[in-house]
């Protein structure tokens, strides 16, 4: 638990399946719009749960890796529309993501988080998943402290993790980035796979989200979501349309998402549920253990620890 050091007692409390230890004079997140930056609750607020369990979602939250007896990652299995997805969600309240440069892609050398989990970060990492589509597409760009690759687009899909720890997802210029915020990565991929709650309007057609190996569009597809709350969601699967991905996120209560990358190669996600074990997110998955714990070519994100606040 991550506690104020202020006087008085933190109450023990749980509420929907989350355990939770905060302070009364201690911040907490409430829920944010869809388009606007979360507001500053005051000293007042009534705690929130960072990862309340979706209202009607089918399937059931599992903890894969805990901190303090915190579940700050779960995973859940649907069936959505014959596919079988699974769906991972770290709690933005402890944790943080962290984008990494793959040695080819963005490639070049001065990114703060490489093609590798270095051994500084690895006492802090919870899961780790792919990244999006190759840069050069010129389908969005990549961005760390300033150090880029690709052109930073309106309108396109973003994620962004800000200086206080905190991420999220939206259309560039639109619902990110925050003002007042100091951005420390975005990356962009095409346009939102899901907006305000709902699927794109294009979501069925197959040329605004990637060419697939045969042709087909129900492939390996993965996404990121995020929710009222800004906890970020994974969806990945072996078998997937672009709509699979986009309702298993809405499924699990994310209110804007976008794809990732695509294809059975780049598709794959690791939880840590100790510093030595890494464990396979999608059971099918083609990479396997050891990815992004040696270099590796592409950009992949990690989910860390943020530490005592």
């Amino acid at each position: 638990m991550r506690v104020s050091g202020r006087r008085g007692r933190c109450r023990l409390f749980q509420r929907l399946r989350v355990q939770s230890c905060r302070c009364p004079s201690q911040r907490v997140r409430q829920p944010v719009s869809d388009s606007q930056p979360e507001p500053e609750p005051d000293s007042d607020a009534q705690p929130t749960p960072t990862i309340p369990p979706p209202t009607g979602a089918p399937g059931a939250w599992v903890t894969a890796v805990s901190h303090l007896g915190r579940p700050e990652i779960q995973t859940q299995t649907l069936a959505v529309n014959g596919s079988t997805v699974v769906v991972m969600r770290a709690d933005t309240y402890t944790t943080r993501l962290v984008l990494h440069a793959g040695y080819e892609d963005p490639g070049g050398v001065g990114w703060i988080a490489g093609p590798a989990i270095s051994a500084l970060e690895r006492p802090t990492v919870l899961a780790a998943f792919n990244g999006g589509f190759r840069l050069n597409l010129g389908l969005g760009g990549f961005l760390v402290l300033g150090h880029g690759l690709g052109v930073i687009q309106p309108g396109l899909a973003s994620v962004v993790t800000y200086g206080d720890g905190t991420s999220d997802i939206g259309a560039w210029g639109r619902d990110v980035p925050a003002k007042g915020k100091r951005i420390i990565s975005v990356r962009q991929n095409l346009g939102l796979l899901v907006d305000a709650g709902l699927p794109a309007t294009d979501i069925d057609q197959y040329g605004p989200w990637g060419a697939t190996l045969g042709g087909g569009f129900a492939v390996a597809r993965s996404g990121l979501g995020i929710d009222r709350y800004g906890n970020l969601m994974w969806a990945g699967s072996s078998f997937a349309t672009p709509r699979t991905i986009a309702m298993a996120l809405i499924q699990s209560g994310a209110v804007r998402a976008m794809q990732l990358d695509i294809n059975p190669m780049w598709v794959d996600a690791f939880t840590f549920p100790t510093t030595s074990t890494q464990q396979l997110v999608l059971p099918t998955q083609y990479r396997q253990v050891g990815t992004y714990v040696d270099p590796y070519s592409r950009d992949f994100f990690t989910v860390t620890l943020r530490g005592p606040s």
